[in-house]
């Protein structure tokens, strides 16, 4: 039997397999909902009760964080400190910061910032240790939103800035790093505003509580989610819909109030527990930000609550039928095993035929030495760009290259070492170029590069340039140091022709004008026949 017909055989042995599964989940699903009713309020129960033990446990922790925003605010105030530390007092401070740290365990930074934003101690801790930043690593963060909510505190006032991911030398950290940043605002010993105190808690400790749990009294599995106040997801099942408002508009859409309007307008006002059916059931609970037991300060936050949220299917069946629930489970667990078997097996025959055809593509069109586009792709890739040059109006350049002084290395140090010289070229010209760029070796040490849509001739010759400075490099090959140079000859399109041969024919004969004159220098065409004019 061939394989194409051991494939098809597959493929239908599969369809049989997925009708009988469907079958299956449609006998389960009515036997669940034919039971569901009967402990509907047993179940209800149990999930109010999980979800108040979570977001308790949530704010208490808000509430430590709160509190360890104030030790270290009153401990500094204790000092009398004016508006600028002392050496002794800095030290002082530092110490404090970095102890603190090691006992809490979840601040990744902890800083004091001056009055006009800039950092003048900042604690950092990582999984090894902790330890003081550097003078000449502090940053001014007077344009974060942290710091100017912050500085405009009062004395009995916390800034809590919402949940999101953190960023470095603007650049979202990965791996994700949920941070909140508490603000609060010092004051010195002329009662007036010395600095801020900004710690980073790692919000990952909050969120561990909201994920999927079990449920000991109905033995299922309920998702979890947390989502602020404009219907973002913190925290949910499906981890690629969090953070959605991190991302820009890409990303936008992951967000529950443009999903569902009408379910999110019921969200906001339930009651502190509240069953909400829509194609769904849930179950809402507000985490209030802004709580406090401690009546000497407020907390400021640009949102008041977090929403606690289970997402239940409906069909989930009770503690009365779980025996029920396990019989079935079992049948089904079975099945799920076969028809994944059977899809291994589809997967498996597809990605071996997909992996074929790149191998063989990749025969065909790559040159084997460098991994850069053959001749054959590259005068392919040449003709359908030159076809499209006048239908979208695009300007492009052919370069023509042939390295200078390869010729000696291939003779001094051997073959061997010219390949791999060869090899580095190629990779320096990756370097250089685009991705919508073609690089392609037409044989021996000859190149050819393919600038698409470059605006003009000073554009085309910093490229040219950038390229023989970037060759001129030395190379270490086997431990001996190697230097070569590079001849160029440009053609620009559309200028120089619209024909593939003409354009190459041209861009080569600048080359080897270069070539046969100074070398390691770049000439355009139209330049060489102005020169031998």
């Amino acid at each position: 039997m061939s394989k194409a017909q051991r494939r098809v055989r597959i493929i239908h042995f599969f369809e049989i397999f997925l009708g009988l599964g469907i079958l299956f989940g449609g006998i389960l699903f009515w036997l669940y909902s034919t039971e569901h009713q009967a402990s509907k309020e047993a179940f209800h129960k149990d999930v109010e009760t999980y979800l108040e033990r979570i977001s308790d446990s949530v704010e208490q922790d808000l509430e430590d964080i709160y509190g360890d925003s104030l030790f270290l605010r009153n401990y500094i105030e204790k000092f009398n400190i004016g508006k600028r530390f002392n050496s002794e007092e800095k030290l002082l401070v530092e110490n404090l910061f970095i102890e603190f740290a090691r006992a809490r365990g979840d601040y990744n930074q902890i800083r004091f910032l001056s009055l006009a934003g800039d950092e003048v101690i900042r604690v950092n801790k990582s999984d090894l240790e902790v330890e003081s930043v550097s003078e000449s690593e502090l940053q001014n963060k007077s344009k974060r939103y942290y710091f100017e909510e912050s500085v405009k505190l009062d004395r009995n006032q916390i800034y809590v800035s919402p949940m999101d991911l953190n960023i470095e030398n603007g650049l979202i950290e990965i791996p994700y790093k949920p941070m909140i940043r508490i603000g609060t605002a010092v004051y010195g010993e002329d009662e007036n505003r010395i600095g801020v105190i900004v710690n980073n808690f790692c919000g990952q400790q909050l969120l561990n509580r909201i994920q999927n749990y079990y449920s000991k009294t109905l033995d299922v599995e309920l998702e979890l989610e947390l989502l602020n106040e404009q219907g973002y997801y913190l925290k949910t099942v499906e981890a690629e819909n969090e953070w959605g408002f991190m991302f820009g508009n890409e990303y936008s859409e992951n967000n529950l109030k443009l999903e569902n309007e009408v379910l999110w307008d019921k969200i906001l006002n339930h009651k502190k527990y509240k069953e909400i059916l829509d194609e769904e059931q849930y179950y809402v609970r507000k985490i209030e930000l802004d709580r406090s037991k401690n009546p000497n300060y407020s907390v400021v936050s640009d949102y008041k609550n977090w929403i606690l949220m289970a997402r239940v299917p409906h069909g989930v069946i009770d503690s009365k039928m779980d025996y029920i629930k396990r019989r079935y489970m079992s049948f089904f667990i079975f099945t799920m095993i076969t028809i994944a078997g059977i899809a291994f097996l589809i997967s498996y025959y597809s990605s071996k035929k997909i992996e074929y055809n790149e191998k063989l593509n990749k025969l065909a069109y790559t040159d084997k030495l460098t991994g850069l586009d053959n001749r054959f792709l590259f005068m392919k890739s040449l003709k359908q760009y030159l076809n499209r040059l006048v239908r979208y109006e695009e300007d492009g350049a052919l370069f023509f290259l042939d390295l200078d002084g390869f010729k000696y290395i291939n003779d001094t140090y051997g073959h061997e070492a010219g390949d791999i010289l060869l090899t580095r070229v190629a990779g320096r010209f990756r370097g250089l170029m685009r991705e919508s760029d073609f690089i392609g070796r037409i044989g021996g040490d000859e190149f050819t590069i393919l600038a698409v849509n470059v605006q003009s001739k000073e554009e085309i010759s910093k490229i040219g340039q950038r390229i023989l400075e970037e060759i001129r490099r030395p190379y270490i090959i086997n431990g001996q140091k190697m230097e070569i140079g590079i001849s160029i000859g440009i053609a620009r399109l559309p200028q120089d022709g619209l024909e593939q041969e003409i354009v190459l024919k041209k861009a080569d004969e600048a080359m080897y004008y270069v070539k046969s004159s100074t070398k390691n220098d770049y000439c355009f065409y139209e330049d060489m026949e102005h020169t031998e004019m």
